[in-house]
């Protein structure tokens, strides 16, 4: 008798936590975002770029790393080379070990 009584609980907590589950499975929704850089023909907004570059080296910078960020791709989000250039010799990188 305890035997099914305690099976029947079981039971209805695994009901219930399985319930529990799709409800949040489904979960809300979020809105669709329009993008500048969606799609194939997606741009981005250079000068902003730009801004977000001078906002990290003035704030982030400070704590994080861009150890995997090569100077040549600032010229990618719109940096002339002169300017990557000018921005790599102000920065002073330490030398390896060789």
């Amino acid at each position: 008798m305890k035997t099914k009584a305690i099976a029947a609980i079981l039971g209805g907590f695994l009901a219930f936590g399985a319930s529990q589950i799709a409800i949040a499975a489904e979960g809300p929704t979020l809105p669709k975002m329009q993008w500048s850089f969606d799609g194939p023909t997606g741009h981005f907004d250079r000068a902003q770029l730009k801004r977000g570059w001078a906002v990290y080296k003035q704030v982030c910078a400070a704590c994080h790393s861009a150890n995997q960020l090569f100077y040549r791709n600032l010229v990618d989000i719109g940096f002339s080379e002169a300017e990557a250039k000018a921005i790599a010799a102000g920065d002073n990188v330490p030398a390896g070990p060789n």
